[in-house]
């Protein structure tokens, strides 16, 4: 079995052929407020798009924004069949039968084999009665999918989840679990001072490590590895502290839990980390982002027509810079919002010569902007990924 870590609670497992995608969470924002930091990488979105549906079932663990991307699942997965835990609730079936045609399968505690995968999922009601462990098994290796539930976990949840270690070869399960803030406090409370924020961020990092620490020991384990804990607050309240929470809790974890970063991956439970991004290792929001503005100049048929994240440092002669935050960005590029969100909506800046007519521009961005907008909703990230 192979695991490869696409980003956040994301694994793509492979075992003969066949595949598994868990929590997918690939390029929309989640919350209204978080995106992806660091995004998947656009390489390995292209193999998740190009596995046949009846080659990949999809594990969704919860109903959260970051572990079931409305976008991605519906414009790319929606023929594949998808397995939830059995919950009481039917909140995240509901919403995923929104989106799929293929089946939407419950999984429980009793192992089920799909695809050659044996499958099973484990939820501590006195925790949380939303979110469960999913563990993925074949006949050499074993993948506890905790995703969020980094608690420290009851005596019988443990004795329940060693009955599955005790079938697998030793040394061979992998435990992945969330070690990060999941929410925005303390950074979000301005009555907090500081130091106050500081402190919290402490005391929450050192409940995470203890957590984890005690799971893994009591599961026979070595070591955890750290996921479901990359995103980013894009509307952060305004501190003098240098540090995001994700480095501050980084700073603070503990030398037997390993932070998964996108492409990592486990070959028969050996783990190999990826080397850092280069060029050739664009990131699916780069890649998006870069295409629309190609697409854009083609449209309009003139290259001075620039889309920035920030303002330009200088500008050209006769040039247009259409500028807005990130999460602005992403909500055109998935086809929420046209250009003239920033144009005519004000969630951006245009910037241009003072005496220089932009007006034939303006026209035609907002022509384009209708046309991509189609064209996302059909298409999805083949659009700009040129199938």
């Amino acid at each position: 079995m192979k695991i490869q870590h696409i980003n956040h609670a994301s694994l793509l497992i492979e075992n003969d052929g066949k595949y598994i995608l868990t929590d997918p969470w690939v390029i929309s924002p989640a919350f209204g407020g978080w995106t992806q930091n660091p995004y998947p990488l656009t390489e390995l979105i292209k193999k998740i798009i190009s596995i046949p549906s009846e080659d990949l079932l999809v594990a969704v663990s919860h109903g959260h924004d970051d572990h079931l991307d409305e976008f991605f699942i519906s414009s790319h997965l929606r023929e594949s069949n998808f397995i939830v835990p059995k919950y009481k609730s039917p909140g995240t079936r509901n919403r995923l039968r929104k989106l799929i045609s293929g089946d939407l399968i419950e999984i429980g505690e009793e192992e089920i084999n799909l695809s050659g995968f044996n499958l099973s999922a484990f939820i501590q009601e006195d925790y949380t009665d939303a979110d469960g462990i999913i563990a993925i098994r074949t006949e050499g290796n074993l993948c506890i999918h905790a995703n969020d539930n980094w608690h420290e976990y009851t005596d019988n949840l443990i004795s329940k989840i060693k009955v599955l270690i005790n079938k697998t070869p030793k040394g061979k399960s992998i435990f992945l679990t969330q070690c990060g803030i999941a929410d925005c406090y303390p950074w979000n409370y301005p009555n907090l001072s500081d130091e106050e924020c500081l402190n919290i961020i402490s005391e929450r990092a050192e409940g995470f490590n203890k957590a984890i620490k005690s799971n893994s020991k009591r599961l026979g384990l070595d070591r955890a590895y750290a996921y479901a804990n990359q995103s980013k607050l894009n509307k952060p309240h305004a501190r003098n502290i240098s540090k995001t929470p994700y480095d501050l809790i980084q700073r603070k974890m503990e030398p037997s839990t390993q932070q998964l970063n996108p492409k990592d991956y486990f070959n028969n439970s050996e783990y190999k980390k990826h080397e850092p991004f280069d060029f050739f290792n664009s990131t699916i929001f780069d890649s998006c982002f870069l295409e629309y503005q190609n697409l854009a100049r083609r449209y309009c048929k003139n290259e001075n027509v620039f889309f920035q994240t920030s303002p330009p440092e200088r500008q050209k002669k006769e040039c247009v810079y259409y500028v807005a935050d990130e999460l602005t960005w992403i909500k055109i590029l998935t086809g929420e919002l046209t250009l003239e969100s920033i144009s005519i909506g004000g969630l951006g800046s245009v910037f241009k010569e003072n005496n220089f007519n932009s007006r034939e521009i303006h026209y035609k961005i907002g022509n384009f902007g209708y046309i991509a907008q189609n064209n996302i909703k059909t298409k999805g990230l083949n659009y700009y990924l040129n199938k």
